[in-house]
C-alpha cells in the first residue's frame, strides 16, 4: 500500500472527526450564535476533500498495482519515517508549548523539521528560517494584532 494511500485515508478520517467535533463547540452568546463552528467545520470539511482527492488520484493511478515493488518499498519505508518522526516532533511540541512558550517552542519545532527534511548540510538555512519565522509570526500576533502568545 502506499503512503499517499495511507496520509489520505488518515486525512479521510481526521476530517470527519474534526468536523463533527466542531459542532460540539460552544454558541457564541452575542450575534450569530454558529460563527464559532464555520471556521473550526470548514477546516474539517476542506481536510476531508483533499484527503479524498488524494484517495481517488492514488487509486486511479493504481499505485497499489505497481510492479517496481523494491523501488516502491525502499521509498515508502523512508516516507513513513519521515511521518513517524514529524508526528513525534508534533507532540513533543505540543508537550513543550505551555512550559517554553511559543517562540521557543516553535523554533526547536522548526529547526528539528527543516533538519529532518534538509539535513546537516544546510543547518544556517534552517536555523535562520526557524528563528525568523517564529520571531516574525510572535511579532505580527503579540505586537501589531495585540494577540497574547504563551
Amino acid at each position: 500500500m502506499s503512503s499517499n494511500l495511507i496520509v489520505g485515508a488518515a486525512a479521510c478520517i481526521i476530517g470527519v472527526i474534526y468536523t463533527v467535533q466542531a459542532f460540539y463547540l460552544p454558541k457564541a452568546p452575542i450575534g450569530d450564535p454558529l460563527s464559532p463552528i464555520y471556521f473550526p467545520a470548514a477546516l474539517g470539511i476542506i481536510m476531508l476533500i483533499c484527503g479524498l482527492g488524494l484517495l481517488l488520484t492514488e487509486i486511479k493511478k493504481g499505485v497499489y498495482r505497481n510492479k517496481e515493488k523494491g523501488k516502491t518499498h525502499r521509498k515508502n519505508k523512508k516516507t513513513i519515517t519521515l511521518i513517524t518522526l514529524t508526528v513525534a516532533f508534533g507532540l513533543i511540541y505540543a508537550f513543550i508549548f505551555e512550559r517554553f512558550g511559543f517562540v521557543i517552542s516553535t523554533t526547536l519545532f522548526l529547526g528539528a523539521i527543516f533538519f529532518l527534511i534538509n539535513g546537516k548540510r544546510k543547518w544556517t538555512i534552517n536555523i535562520i528560517v526557524s528563528l525568523v519565522f517564529s520571531g516574525s509570526i510572535w511579532y505580527v500576533f503579540g505586537k501589531l494584532l495585540g494577540i497574547s502568545l504563551p
